[in-house]
């Protein structure tokens, strides 16, 4: 009877907090640490349909220990394991990233592209590499693309392929910054390949979702007499493993050179597409300062152009701290429709911008000093922002548009380096298309780029003349790997988002709620969310974000709201003041923090 009634005791007390909500079976770290910050005014009461308790709990990493947050199990443990054998934030990355073109090929395929930050630990600065596909250099050449038959030629299939450079930005970061050899960061993905993966949920719907625009190659690797594998099943990749086995033998060339680049070439003429072998070997990683801005006291590390989502991010921090400082008294609570109606605002105005001026730097001038400079930016929220009228400003037919389906890698290793990382194949399982013998699924980022001012993508967005498909050009992109740092150099939190446009919404309001309204990071990232993208005009919201009233209230401002499942995913970790790190995968995510 005593032992019930401990039991019982237990099971109320762990009721009681919001981490406790969140992680039932969290440890006292856990808890000690979102104890550090001052708590949300009101309690939490969102927990997403997926949330999985066992694994998207809060974890808490050990003194001058690392950690890895992730979408993705397998590759979560992988990376933790290199850390563990000493390797270091850039080694961990870099294993993940092979694991995930395995266990997430519908989101990280080496077909792909992608961004990343490094953070050395101590230094005010650091590292971007921007690795993002490129147009074919014939592009041009291809009427149907130039012309208004998107829908045909740049949406799936080997038309739509770019020339991807996650394997080239992968090996040069290793190359320069790894301790640890590529064989053995391919060694386990190169087994997973062979023996097989476990077809999940998110790849069984990934997978429904595109299987009519998969060519042959693509559907036998998922399926078994034309009919996608049931989830739990085994989904075994023999050609990639060799691909990677290819890769792991000689780094760079062994994908860009040789047998792998001939069947890359060979699969995608041979289905009318226009990738060609000069474009492999003349393909180049952008390695860029990265931008630099402030969230209150710290300072913020985040992705230049081509991604568009570092600009975003500064500016709308610099909104917040205006907004914030004139109306505090309803940013002090989340829940208020003020608060909302500020950050929609906030966001309106950060994606007209980015729909006007961002593009590849390489081929348009990007304005940064004169969007990121603070006369600018005040004068512009002193123009448009009224806190009982939402007001959009009028703009050319300049907008932009992109997929959804990305990952990102979150790691900080033992001596405090971080890395920030972002991949992607623009849609599901990118273009469907497999080149014969290579188990590469293909990007198809050339629906990245614009055709005419008027199509819209599966996401509603749209694009512009900025952003028009040229040869080698990179498409614009919201991928927004993020670092934050003290002021005497230390990284404080890794953060970032997959969710095309999303990614900017959700990482700029888990670190507001951080920040501005002291929560814990665990809370900060699963607190609901809205979205705001300039076109089409109206308020995204996560189910239990707006309450009915604030709905009301929000909609007499001039707003138009609509309900959606989930707005981005976030992968975020926290080295606390005490030593500990800690982190939170989202719960809309399958992911997982793993402590080394």
């Amino acid at each position: 009877m005593k032992r019930i009634f401990v039991l019982a005791f237990i099971i109320l007390f762990s009721l009681d907090g919001r981490i406790r909500k969140l992680a039932p079976k969290v440890g006292r770290n856990v808890i000690a640490a979102c104890k550090q910050v001052k708590r949300a005014p009101k309690p939490l009461e969102y927990n997403p349909t997926n949330f999985n308790k066992s694994r998207n709990r809060p974890v808490v990493g050990k003194v001058g220990r690392g950690m890895v947050v992730c979408d993705d199990v397998a590759a979560g443990r992988w990376g933790t394991s290199i850390l563990r054998l000493g390797g270091n934030a850039i080694d961990a990355a870099v294993a993940i990233a092979f694991m995930l073109a395995v266990t997430r090929p519908h989101y990280a395929s080496i077909g792909g592209g992608g961004f990343a930050l490094y953070c050395p630990a101590g230094r005010s600065d650091g590292f971007a590499f921007d690795f993002r596909e490129t147009a074919p250099s014939c592009i041009l050449k291809d009427e149907g693309n130039c012309v208004g038959n998107k829908s045909v030629n740049m949406l799936f299939g080997a038309r739509s392929c770019g020339v991807p450079g996650t394997v080239h930005g992968l090996l040069s970061m290793h190359n320069k910054f790894g301790k640890i050899h590529r064989r053995k960061l391919l060694q386990r993905p190169i087994k997973v390949a062979w023996d097989g993966t476990q077809m999940t949920g998110n790849m069984y719907f990934s997978a429904q979702a595109q299987w009519e625009t998969m060519n042959q190659e693509a559907r036998d690797i998922l399926g078994v007499n034309n009919k996608i594998k049931e989830p739990g099943e085994l989904v075994k990749q023999p050609d990639l493993a060799k691909t990677l086995k290819r890769i792991s033998q000689y780094g760079i060339d062994g994908f860009y050179k040789g047998p792998v680049a001939r069947k890359l070439v060979e699969g995608i003429k041979n289905s009318n597409g226009i990738l060609t072998r000069e474009d492999l070997l003349n393909y180049q990683v952008k390695e860029r300062e990265p931008l630099y801005g402030r969230c209150q006291e710290y300072k913020v590390l985040t992705m230049p152009p081509s991604s568009a989502g570092g600009v975003a991010l500064l500016q709308l921090f610099h909104f917040m701290e205006g907004a914030f400082k004139e109306h505090q008294e309803a940013c002090f609570n989340i829940g208020d429709s003020c608060a909302w109606h500020i950050m929609a605002q906030a966001l309106a105005l950060a994606f007209a911008d980015r729909s006007c001026y961002v593009a590849d730097p390489e081929f348009v001038k990007v304005p940064l000093k004169d969007l990121l400079s603070c006369e600018y930016l005040m004068n512009r929220w002193m123009k448009f922002f009224n806190k009982d009228k939402f007001e959009l400003p009028k703009l050319p037919k300049k907008t932009y548009k992109e997929g959804t389906d990305t990952t990102h890698i979150s790691i900080i290793d033992a001596d405090g380096n971080a890395v920030s990382m972002t991949l992607t194949v623009h849609s599901k399982f990118g273009s469907g298309f497999v080149p014969k013998g290579t188990g590469v699924f293909m990007n198809n980022e050339c629906d990245d780029f614009s055709v005419n001012s008027n199509y819209r993508n599966r996401f509603e967005l749209k694009t512009g003349e900025l952003n028009k498909i040229e040869p080698l050009k990179r498409p614009l992109s919201s991928m927004t790997p993020t670092v934050i740092k003290k002021s005497n150099g230390e990284n404080c939190i890794v953060i970032g988002a997959a969710g095309g446009p999303q990614i900017i919404s959700a990482i700029w309001q888990s670190l507001v709620n951080r920040f501005y309204f002291q929560m814990c990071l665990a809370d900060a990232v699963v607190h609901p969310r809205i979205h705001h993208q300039y076109d089409p005009n109206q308020i995204y919201y996560e189910r239990g974000a707006l309450s009915k009233e604030v709905q009301e209230m929000l909609m007499k401002k001039g707003h138009v709201l609509q309900e959606d499942t989930h707005l981005g995913t976030v992968q975020a970790l926290e080295k606390m003041d005490d030593g500990f790190i800690w982190g939170i995968s989202d719960p809309r995510s399958e992911g997982i923090a793993v402590a080394a």
